[in-house]
């Protein structure tokens, strides 16, 4: 027996050592697919087609991905079954998905999308359990100067594929498949730059790649993810101003609240003065009356949804009767509606434990900096809550902003474990080290 545990314990090992640089590879080259930064399309978004036109394309990448995935879990199953055991409430997710294949209008379809969401949420779990948040950021940014530089030579290249040619004509897409993808890469590769600092890319590439994204965001006409870099850009700042001072009396930042309230109450009576510029008017483009027509939806089956990622499979004619926006409408353009369509109030209830937990977590290390890269997991979790707000990226194949939350949420987990237990093993220490009295 103690021969089979060493055996089993030495091929670990082997594998280890054999895989080092290789899994890194990996790991990047499986962010790429899941950002979508390989698969560029020509197919416009008033197309019905543009929904299933990567279908043996991702089922192609799923086989390449997923088994290798199996192979590094078993090389570092200690390690990713801490990380399994800090996932508890994306896993009750994940299982609850399956489940709903049970009241699914095509419980085989829900219960394979299902098992592809957890294998991907498997992957988001080795990613935080196996390398650290410094690591994540440093991924983050080389994910950033890739999808830059690729666009770019797309966007010249192959135009056709770069520019978009729908209803956003002009739009610059470059390699991904609708713009929103772009201008949501380019402002998340930007916050993990500004924000994160990643010490192993070099200055004049951090800066010459932060000006290219932010004219690719530009011009890409993402309204939203523009103005959602730009409100956690500015919440941030305003999270540093009471470090500076520690004082007992109130910050002079308190007067500007009126000032503040008044400027909110201005912008929302005068929408369409702020929005026409940014291209965009009351209606969100057809965004207002979508959520309105899905909230009569999410009515019908409010507790448990529809059943996992079915509903845009079998939109009813009486939806798309109402919703007359003038393009096809195949996701809420909101996460929590989306999450609800999929797995109801329960669903959404779920997440927003996750959340909250993982948002406290990442407060307290964005506030104390105990760790390098410290303040990168609260900002990504503010950009995340805010770009579910008018994109789907929540719990959706397809999109990538699961997997970094996921991962920030787990590896939030982990360092908060082992500061508790270096706390612990310090305070024992001190205890021994102290003299003895007797009374």
């Amino acid at each position: 027996m103690h021969t089979q545990v060493l055996s089993r314990s030495h091929v670990l090992e082997r594998l280890r050592g054999l895989m080092g640089t290789p899994e890194k590879i990996y790991v990047f080259f499986a962010m790429l697919y899941f950002v979508g930064a390989l698969s560029p399309s020509d197919v416009g978004e008033n197309e019905m087609t543009r929904q299933w036109h990567f279908d043996q394309f991702s089922y192609l990448m799923q086989l390449l991905i997923f088994p290798v995935l199996a192979l590094v879990i078993f090389a570092h199953w200690q390690s990713v079954w801490r990380g399994i055991k800090e996932a508890s409430w994306p896993i009750a997710l994940c299982g609850l998905a399956i489940l709903s294949a049970g009241w699914s209008d095509d419980p085989f379809f829900s219960a394979r999308r299902a098992i592809i969401l957890l294998m991907t949420t498997l992957f988001a779990i080795y990613l935080g359990s196996r390398f650290s948040l410094e690591e994540h950021v440093n991924l983050f940014a080389w994910l950033l100067i890739f999808s830059v530089v690729g666009s770019i030579c797309v966007i010249v290249f192959a135009p056709q594929l770069g520019i978009s040619h729908d209803l956003h004509e002009g739009a610059l897409k470059g390699m991904f498949s609708h713009k929103n993808l772009l201008g949501r890469q380019m402002a998340f590769g930007i916050l993990a730059i500004v924000v994160g600092k990643p010490v192993q890319i070099p200055k004049w590439l951090r800066y010459g790649c932060l000006i290219l994204a932010f004219l690719l965001l530009l011009l890409s006409r993402s309204a939203g993810a523009l103005i959602t870099l730009a409100i956690v850009l500015a919440f941030c700042g305003f999270l540093r101003l009471p470090k500076k001072g520690r004082r007992s009396t109130a910050p002079l930042w308190i007067g500007l609240v009126p000032v503040l309230v008044a400027l909110v109450i201005l912008a929302i009576t005068n929408a369409d003065i702020f929005l026409e510029p940014l291209g965009r008017d009351t209606s969100l483009t057809g965004r207002v009356p979508l959520w309105a027509a899905i909230g009569q939806a999410i009515g019908q089956q409010p507790w448990l949804g529809h059943g996992y990622a079915i509903f845009w499979v079998h939109t009813s004619a009486s939806l798309l009767a109402v919703v007359a926006t003038g393009w096809n409408a195949l996701s809420a353009q909101n996460g929590y509606l989306d999450l609800c369509l999929d797995l109801g109030l329960v669903g959404l209830a779920l997440f927003f434990c996750s959340l909250v937990y993982s948002m406290r977590l990442g407060l307290k290390y964005f506030r104390n900096g105990l760790v390098r890269s410290s303040q990168w997991p609260f900002v990504f979790l503010l950009f995340f809550t805010l770009q579910n707000s008018h994109e789907s990226d929540l719990l959706r194949l397809g999109t990538f902003m699961w997997i970094p939350f996921v991962a920030t949420s787990v590896s939030l987990a982990l360092l908060e474990k082992r500061l508790l237990r270096e706390a612990v093993s310090s305070t024992e220490q001190s205890e021994e080290g102290l003299p003895a009295f007797s009374v």
